[in-house]
């Protein structure tokens, strides 16, 4: 075999290996863009064979098959690019490019058969479009830095070669039309060209395998933000965002064991709206709506982060105060029923809150501890209500 026969199927070699890739890619993936690779690896393959067939037949519309297939091949890549990126594509400006690039190429096989002519004008399209390429995937989003940088370099350095071979075929160095498909100028572009677009495709496939990867890397990160929603939810009052029964028995559970834990008090507060049904009765429901709203609002402005509010029924709510004695927890109770009067403008009417106070015991359950704290509750209100009772 001489050079120019092993240079040909080092490049045949080449362009099976990058279809077989970009085919894998596109049944693994179902993406647009590797399906555009795929077919343009096809045709760059089909372009071969037809120079191929040239070679052995000399039919001249072989050399314009050739050079069209290679035409289009090398288009649909960063059309491809364009796809996967989610940006519209029209065939417009590469049909006109294309076409007219045949004209001349038609031009140098019919009118003016120049060998030297075609090498130039086709190695100028080769680095048109892999300028192109490049330019396209330098300014591509890609979240690793690396991809981009070897996708873009493997373009470019094919831009380069291309270039290199139309100066030299200019300068009629490596290239003579006496002697067609032979010399190093001709040949420069089945040796070095099969790395540049094997690099080229390689790096286009990595683009696609770290998209998915960010894709799923957003996809989690998006139902972990859905599932917390949905928790928050499940574990909220809707209207008030106070915990609900459920949550808040849970809470008192797990606070119950860390403060015993820590050989640490914790303290609960039962708190009833008075006389909330007249507020209802008289404004309506939106206007009681609005109450229990506000003045939750107001009281979680005068706890501390580690205090958990619930509501545990109408218009009842529970406060746990972790690490918290009686004592602080009455002037708690005592402040957060101030806060209403303060506050007064936020409702449609005067609100007061009657509370209870209570200490949990090492020795008793949690069902204990809230029939204590309700105990106390209930006395605050018969006591004349608008106070705050120990139990």
């Amino acid at each position: 075999m001489d050079l120019t026969q092993i240079s040909i199927l080092f490049f045949g070699l080449s362009v099976t290996l990058n279809l077989a890739a970009s085919f894998v890619t596109w049944r693994a993936t179902r993406s647009r863009a590797t399906k555009w690779w795929t077919i343009s690896s096809f045709l760059a393959l089909l372009g071969l064979s037809f120079l191929i067939g040239y070679m052995f037949w000399s039919a001249r519309i072989l050399l314009l098959l050739q050079n069209a297939v290679f035409c289009v091949a090398l288009a649909m890549i960063p059309a491809g690019i364009r796809i996967f990126r989610g940006r519209p594509y029209s065939p417009r400006g590469d049909a006109i490019v294309i076409s007219t690039f045949l004209l001349v190429c038609a031009y140098t096989i019919w009118v003016k058969d120049s060998f030297v002519a075609r090498v130039a004008f086709g190695s100028a399209f080769y680095a048109y479009y892999s300028l192109r390429i490049a330019a396209v995937l330098w300014q591509s989003k890609i979240s690793v830095t690396a991809i981009r940088v070897f996708a873009t370099g493997a373009w470019l350095s094919y831009a380069i070669v291309s270039l290199v071979r139309v100066g030299l075929t200019l300068a009629g160095v490596g290239i003579d039309d006496a002697r067609p498909f032979s010399g190093v100028t001709y040949l420069m572009i089945f040796l070095f060209g099969p790395v540049c677009l094997t690099g080229g495709y390689t790096g286009l496939i990595m683009l696609v395998i770290q998209k998915l990867l960010d894709d799923k890397q957003e996809a989690l990160r998006l139902s972990e933000k859905l599932a917390e929603e949905y928790r928050d939810l499940s574990d909220h009052d809707a209207l008030t965002n106070a915990l609900n029964l459920r949550s808040f028995m849970r809470s008192l559970d797990l606070e119950r064991a860390r403060c015993r834990r820590e050989n640490r008090p914790l303290s609960v507060i039962m708190a009833d709206l008075d006389h909330f049904k007249q507020i209802n009765d008289t404004f309506g429901h939106a206007a009681g709506d609005q109450t229990l709203k506000q003045a939750v609002s107001v009281w979680r402005s005068q706890l501390r982060a580690p205090d958990l509010l619930g509501r545990v029924g109408g218009e009842e709510f529970v406060i746990i105060l972790p690490h918290a004695g009686l004592k602080h927890a009455a002037f708690v109770a005592e402040r957060l029923r101030s806060a209403l009067q303060t506050n007064a403008d936020l409702f449609p009417r005067e609100i007061t809150a009657s509370f209870g106070v209570t200490e949990a015991r090492s020795d008793e359950t949690t069902e204990d501890i809230l029939r204590r704290v309700d105990s106390a509750m209930y006395a605050a209100k018969q006591s004349g209500r608008n106070r705050v009772k120990q139990g």
